[in-house]
């Protein structure tokens, strides 16, 4: 059995959060390789199944790698996780929005199309957004080219929306103070055909950071989310309908202590195995049972 988890040249050997999936993996006599994503095709249409994982610069070339995913899944009949149609809609931070439309809360959000124009500080006045302003590219990971301004500072992020909305969709979205109790992470797993809840991992920013990736210095936790939480990513995940081997959900709190979702990441998210060991071993199961 072959399986390629794909990554990226500055990743050539995956992330560390994909350890624990290729030692699994090959305790169940799994050949696992991890090409790079845009260093040609021949194999992934070698391999019995293609799983995206560390494929983190995506973002910077985000035609090409939907069009990759539309390749290897056509050349190797169907066998890309998650499915390229995923890839496509995932890859756009505009889903929020369609989410909003089927129900989904969703942190408040604004999408801004490249070549636009916008008065930053009339959209949030008219938002009523006084807590302070989000912006960031609607393609983007990583938390690449995020800004959070004050709301004094209007004009600092007046600045950043003129230098990237000419060819960049953007999204405007107001500060949520709940991010300083964490962002709440809800990791989603293949098992027995469908997908079901695996573990969650709380990652709380850094004193004075909004960003809640480890690589910012966030202190990430594991644990059990309220029923009201689980409740939430349910219903998010009910919305998509194509088969996913893994999602992650993440949720903040927002008005009220309602969950509000922030990103709901089905292409490449980190999976935070290293904190829990038997999510590695059923990812890893749910791969070998798509082989069979």
């Amino acid at each position: 059995m072959k399986v390629a988890l794909a990554t990226c040249a500055e990743l050539p050997h995956l992330d560390d959060d994909d350890q624990p999936l290729v030692a699994a993996l090959s305790a169940r006599g799994v050949e696992v390789s991890h090409p790079i994503w845009d260093a040609g095709d021949a194999p992934f249409l070698d391999a019995e199944l293609t799983v995206i994982r560390s494929t983190w610069d995506y973002t910077t070339k985000a035609l090409a790698f939907v069009a990759w995913a539309e390749r290897v899944e056509r050349g190797s009949q169907g066998r890309l996780c998650n499915p390229a149609g995923v890839v496509r809609w995932n890859a756009h931070k505009g889903y929020l929005l369609e989410l909003e439309r089927k129900g989904v809360a969703i942190v408040p959000t604004r999408l801004l199309p490249a070549g636009t124009s916008c008065d930053v500080a009339r959209l949030a006045s008219d938002a009523g957004w006084r807590e302070g302003i989000v912006v960031k590219p609607a393609v983007s990971a990583g938390s690449r080219d995020s800004i959070v301004v004050a709301a004094d500072e209007v004009a600092r992020a007046q600045h950043h929306v003129d230098r990237l909305l000419p060819t960049r969709d953007l999204l405007v979205q107001p500060f949520v103070p709940g991010i300083a109790a964490g962002e709440l992470s809800l990791i989603y797993l293949e098992h027995e055909g469908a997908l079901r809840f695996a573990h969650a991992v709380n990652k709380v920013p850094a004193q004075g950071e909004f960003r809640s990736q480890p690589e910012f210095r966030a202190r990430v936790e594991r644990v059990e989310p309220l029923p009201a939480w689980r409740a939430a990513a349910d219903h998010i995940l009910a919305t998509v309908h194509e088969r996913l081997l893994y999602a992650r959900v993440d949720l903040v709190t927002g008005h009220g202590g309602a969950p509000w979702l922030m990103e709901l990441e089905l292409i490449e998210p980190s999976l935070y195995l290293a904190w829990a060991p038997e999510s590695a071993a059923l990812l890893a199961d749910a791969v070998v049972a798509r082989l069979r």
